[in-house]
Order: C-alpha cells, then sequence, then structure tokens
C-alpha cells in the first residue's frame, strides 16, 4: 500500500464516523417523524444543547466519561459504536468497491457525480438495517426518494444507463412484488413489505439490474441464515415477522463487489452459464 491508500483509507473511515453521528440522528428521529436538521441534538435527560466540541464522533464520548456534561445522565454506548461500525463500513466500500474505480486514469470528471451518489446510498444502508430491525419501516426518504434519483444519474455518461436503471427498477421491484404474492398464497398472509419492494427497485436504479437481482438471491440466503440463528439462540418464535431490509443490504453490498462470482456459482449449480443472462 502506497501513501495515497493510507491518505484515502483515513479519510474514508473520518468521513464514515462523521456520517454515523447524523445517522444516529437518523435513527433516533426519523421514525418518530421528527425533523432530522433541527432543533440541535441536545440532551433528551435535561435538554443541555450539545456543543460542537461534544459532538465529535467517539472522541467526544470517551472525553465526556460517557455522561452529559450538563446533568451527567449516562449517554448510550450505541453511539460510539454506530460511529464506529459506520466508519469501518466506509473504509471497507472504499478498499473493496471505489479504490479500483477512483485510480482509474481514463475516468471522466462527471462520473464522480453518480460515485458520490452511489457512496451515499451504500452508507444509508446503516441508518435503514436499524431502523428496519428496531420498527419494521423503511422511510420513503429512503427509497423513494433512491429511486428518483437513482433514475436522474442514469443519465450522466459513464455509469449505469438509464436502460439499465429503468430495467433494474423494474425488475428488482417486481421479483419482490412476485415472490409476496407466491408467500401470501402459502403463508395465508403478507409475506413482503411495500417498504422491501420500493427499496429494490432503488437499488436497481441505482445499481442497475444485476445488483438488484443478486440482492434478492443473496439476500433471501442471508436472511434463511439469520432467521434460523435467530431461532437456535431463542431471539425468535417462529412464524414471527423477520425484517428483511437488512438482508436486502447484504445482498446488494455482496451483489455489488463479488455479485457476478457469486451468482456464477449459484446459476452454475443448476447447469445456467451466467454468461448466457444478459441483464447480469
Amino acid at each position: 500500500m502506497g501513501f495515497f491508500d493510507y491518505y484515502f483509507g483515513a479519510i474514508s473511515f473520518i468521513l464514515g464516523t462523521v456520517l454515523g453521528s447524523f445517522f444516529n440522528v437518523v435513527i433516533y428521529r426519523m421514525p418518530l417523524e421528527k425533523s432530522i436538521v433541527t432543533p440541535p441534538s441536545s440532551c433528551p435527560n435535561c435538554g443541555h444543547m450539545i456543543t460542537w466540541y461534544e459532538n465529535i464522533p467517539i472522541l467526544s464520548w470517551l472525553f465526556l466519561r460517557a455522561k452529559c456534561s450538563g446533568c451527567h445522565a449516562p449517554i448510550s454506548a450505541r453511539y460510539p459504536i454506530v460511529e464506529f461500525l459506520t466508519g469501518l463500513f466506509s473504509l471497507f466500500l472504499y478498499a473493496f468497491y471505489f479504490h479500483d474505480i477512483l485510480f482509474t486514469p481514463t475516468q471522466e470528471w462527471w462520473i464522480f457525480v453518480p460515485l458520490a451518489i452511489q457512496y451515499v446510498t451504500l452508507m444509508l444502508f446503516v441508518p435503514i438495517a436499524v431502523i428496519d430491525i428496531e420498527h419494521f419501516i423503511i422511510p420513503n426518504e429512503f427509497t423513494i426518494g433512491g429511486l428518483v434519483i437513482g433514475l436522474a444519474i442514469s443519465f450522466i455518461p459513464g455509469g449505469v444507463t438509464p436502460q439499465m436503471a429503468f430495467a433494474g427498477a423494474a425488475i428488482g421491484a417486481g421479483i419482490l412484488i412476485l415472490f409476496g404474492k407466491i408467500g401470501e398464497l402459502i403463508l395465508k398472509k403478507e409475506a413482503m413489505g411495500w417498504g422491501d419492494i420500493k427499496m429494490l427497485g432503488w437499488f436497481g436504479a441505482m445499481f442497475g439490474p444485476g445488483v438488484a437481482v443478486g440482492s434478492i438471491f443473496i439476500g433471501a440466503f442471508a436472511g434463511l441464515a439469520g432467521s434460523l440463528i435467530m431461532l437456535l439462540l431463542k431471539k425468535m418464535k417462529k412464524g414471527e415477522y423477520l425484517p428483511f431490509g437488512p438482508y436486502l443490504c447484504i445482498g446488494a453490498l455482496l451483489a455489488l463487489i463479488w455479485g457476478h462470482e457469486i451468482l456464477g456459482a449459484y446459476f452454475g449449480l443448476v447447469g445456467i452459464n451466467i454468461a448466457d443472462l444478459p441483464f447480469l
């Protein structure tokens, strides 16, 4: 690794922790339908307005010794944990996805616009997963807004084309609707939430049909593994609803980075050559 690898790696981690600090606000306020912009962050116990130096990711929590400077009420360790893990996730994205793209010498300057939006999209997996786990919802601000933006940036040359974006949105949402209807017939109850469906449309528009399909297949296996683990640990009862959003996020991430290899191995088991599937 050279100097620039360490430099951009450090920048990626720091940027991730800053986003993680903001995501803490999003995770708390958005399910309550509160503004994520105003009012400024404050202590929920005494109302003390948090100053800028009390809002430095990870470091402020350590400096304050996990207590509010106003009333000394404890500050949950969840805040620095989210910030730290979001920083690691940002570093992971840089190392395994954005690094090679950023250092390709033939890139035109305008390709960095959709890349920046893709980065934000992937980072939003953090609050989406937490909110879906805790509240069983995926806010429309993410899904509908992301779908519109994904379709819009497809008209910027060099990335996902408009044809791929519209096909990805239709394929991602369409397959989940189909699976949901089949699940309803079998289970006699709603089997797929509309938040998941809209989110797959968003992923398909942003990254193309290959990632949309990969999100479904890989996410389904991840969800099955997760539910089995939860059942074995007695954290979930048989028949309980499993939030599928986090697993779709896992599926989208793996499909984006290693999707061709994973789907190639999967379809190879059933005798299908992935090269014969043009949308992948």
